[in-house]
Order: structure tokens, then sequence, then C-alpha cells
């Protein structure tokens, strides 16, 4: 599968409750009330000088909002995953395109507007940039266009976006406070942030329109500095969701490159650039239908030796459900070990007890946990 730009719009309806994907965790209000959509900018947005378009909602009696999942988009529906029970609630806004959630401020980052239309040398999928306040009910538009995706740090205090150019696409650091600054340029899509929230690990990649050697990057918050961890050009290839998964400790991250033509690749990557090899599956499992190497999301266990993976579906004897496997990362033979199947689900959630038990989706429409060995 390619994130190219011909397939990128009907791709995004559809991708989350298909080919074994990955989500975060989101949340609800009551009685809906969709709010008038942005019109496109037509001249280009300038993000260094921008008034917020504020717009006050009616909250009503709220559900716990750390536990928010909001599994596709477009649309107003989202999950509350309690531990007695998840269920399903509607929110007082329609959104366009969902970004990322915050626990910490209870913020979801998000687009009013549907991205149907490309910008940017490889004309990637576009759209506002709106962070909506579960607490508060409020609503303010910072960009009106040219966002591609966006994503919190973890202290709640500022996010990182992707922001498209007629010449590139850039990387940008904001605070809630509006201060904002370029952190790398000639960026493409595949990214992440540190759980230490002070660097970001991106790939630029061919394929995109750009000039640029491809590779896998991370850049220093503090300093600014910017360096080539891995050698590795993904070309487009994968899903939208597709990330660079850091370690629990921010000290190394992994690179999925599945989905294109070439050869499934692993790559794990110190994050200060001393080094990064490929990692291969350990011979005891070659003969196992559901291992494999071409993994869609992954989950660091807490104790940054075993890996939760999802699987490419079409390792799978079962049409759209992917392989949940439980790895031991063993750096000394640069390989997974021990794996255990788990299930065989869609997609995955993410953490409902950190190191103990994960939350997945079914195409019956069910969320449920399920719990590591």
């Amino acid at each position: 599968m390619y994130k190219s730009p011909e397939t990128f719009f009907s791709f995004a309806l559809a991708l989350v409750l298909s080919s074994c994907a990955a989500a975060n965790t989101r949340s609800d209000v009551n009685e809906t009330q969709v709010l008038p959509l942005l019109t496109t900018a037509t001249e280009p947005f300038d993000p260094t000088s921008f008034q917020p378009v504020e717009t006050e909602i009616v909250s009503s009696p709220a559900p716990n909002w750390d536990n928010l999942w909001f599994p596709t988009y477009p649309g107003d529906l989202a999950w509350i995953l309690e531990e007695d029970g998840p269920y399903t609630f509607t929110m007082p806004f329609y959104v366009g395109k969902f970004f990322d959630y915050s626990p910490v401020n209870h913020s979801m980052l998000m687009a009013l507007d549907f991205p149907d239309r490309g910008a940017g040398p490889g004309f990637m999928a576009v759209s506002d940039l709106t962070i909506s306040n579960l607490d508060t009910a409020q609503i303010d538009t910072l960009f009106t266009d040219n966002i591609v995706e966006a994503l919190w740090f973890p202290d709640g205090e500022s996010f990182a976006y992707i922001l498209a150019t007629d010449q590139t696409y850039e990387l940008h650091w904001r605070s809630t406070y509006g201060v904002d600054r370029v952190l790398a340029r000639d960026v493409t899509f595949t990214w992440s942030i540190a759980p230490s929230g002070r660097a970001v690990a991106f790939t630029r990649e061919t394929g995109f329109e750009l000039d640029i050697e491809p590779g896998l990057f991370v850049v220093d918050l503090d300093s600014g500095e910017e360096k080539l961890i891995a050698d590795v050009d993904k070309q487009g290839s994968g899903n939208i969701l597709d990330q660079p998964y850091w370690s629990p400790d921010s000290q190394e991250v992994i690179l999925s490159h599945w989905g294109g033509p070439h050869e499934p690749r692993l790559i794990l990557a110190m994050a200060n650039g001393s080094g990064a090899f490929d990692l291969s599956l350990d011979e005891a499992l070659t003969d196992e239908w559901w291992a494999t190497i071409a993994l869609t999301y992954i989950l660091w266990d807490v104790d940054g030796n075993h890996l939760l993976t999802l699987a490419d579906e079409t390792s799978s004897d079962m049409d759209g459900l992917c392989p949940l496997v439980y790895y031991r990362l063993n750096r000394d033979t640069r390989s997974l070990t021990e794996g255990e199947l788990l299930a065989q689900v869609p997609v995955m959630i993410g953490w409902a007890v950190p190191g103990d038990s994960v939350w997945v989706y079914s195409f019956g429409g069910e969320v449920t946990q399920i719990e590591l060995p």
C-alpha cells in the first residue's frame, strides 16, 4: 500500500476499520450540534500571524475525558474506554479530520473541514487546524488551511504540525500560547514525538516531489540539531498511520518499512545517531504463519524489551484480521524472539493498562481488552 496523493482522500475515509490500523484515546458530549464549516483560504497562510476563530458550544455532563478514543473521521462518534465497559458517545461537533488527543489537557487537535484538496509539492491532503477543549467547550481554529498533520507533545503544553507550502513541507513546534518555530523542512509524513517530549523523529522519503536525501531523522527540541539515524527510504509505502516507534526511555527508535514492492524491513536505530541495524525473526519462528516483520503498528512494552505488534493483514488467513503478536526484543541477536500469537483483530487501539493489557476493536463493533502474557 502506498501513501500516494492519488489515493489519499478515499484511503483516509476507510483507513481505521481496515487493514489493521491503530489509534489513540478520545471522548464525547450528549446532544449533537453541527458547527458551520470553515471556508478554505484562497491566499497562502502565514503561520506566524493568525487570529483564532472562536466558537462557543453548549456543554453537557461530560464523561471521563481521560479515556476518549476517536476511531474514525469524518464524523462525530467517539468511544469512552471505561474499565467497567466501553461505550460510544456523540460529540457536540463534527470532526472533518482527527489528528490527536491529549488526555493531559483534554483537548483535541482536529479539522472542522474534511481535507478535500491537496497542497505542497506532493499535493498532499490539507485542512484547517482546530483545537477543541472538552473541559471548557471551546473551539479555536488556529490555521484555516494547508495543515497536513498535527500531534500533541506529552505535556499537553505544545504541539507539532506539518505545514504545506508551495516549495516544501515544514515541521513546526508551537506552544499553546502561540510561540511558533520551524523544526525541519522537506519532511514527509511518517513521524512521531519522543515520550520525553524533547525530540521528534521523522522520515524523508522519495516520491513526494522533494529534492532530498532519504532517511530516518531525529531533531532535538533544545538544540535544534537534526541527525540522520538510519539509512532507509520508505518511498511512500505503508499507510498514513505509520510512525517511528520510540522506546519508553526515548533512546531508541524502530521504523517498519512495509507495504511496498521491496522486501519489508524493521530497523532499530539509536536516537542519538550512534548506530542502527535491521531486526529479523528468530529462526524458531519461521514456520509460524503469523510471524513477520511486516508490522503495521507497534506498542513498545514498558520494560523496553518486548514489543506488542500488529502485522500486515496479508499474513493472516482471515480477511481483514491481523495477527496480534507479543515478541521479545533480543538486541544481542538483532531479532524478534519468543513470539506469542494473542489474537486476530483489525485494529489495536492502545494500552488499557501499560504493560498488562491492550484495547482492541473488532469489525463487529466491539471494543475489548486483551491481556499480555
